[in-house]
């Protein structure tokens, strides 16, 4: 798929690399941000402002890239 994607010249390699990265790091940590944990630690323990920011930037980032494809 990547190959594909890198052929058509909507993304570079590199970009398609942090697509995926950040698709996965957000899609893992979406759970425990709602719920929290099995074992009951809650969300509020497991994030703060910080991990808040930095989700929030990395979605921004995705949501440019995918404009280039939805042009």
């Amino acid at each position: 798929m990547k190959k594909e994607l890198t052929k058509c010249g909507l993304f570079s390699r590199k970009e398609l690399e942090r697509l995926g990265l950040i698709s996965d790091t957000l899609a893992l940590d979406r759970e425990p941000s709602f719920y929290g944990t099995w074992d009951g630690t809650p969300a509020s323990e497991l994030y703060d402002k910080e991990d808040t920011q930095d989700a929030i930037g990395k979605t921004l980032w995705l949501i440019e890239r995918m404009k280039k494809v939805l042009k």
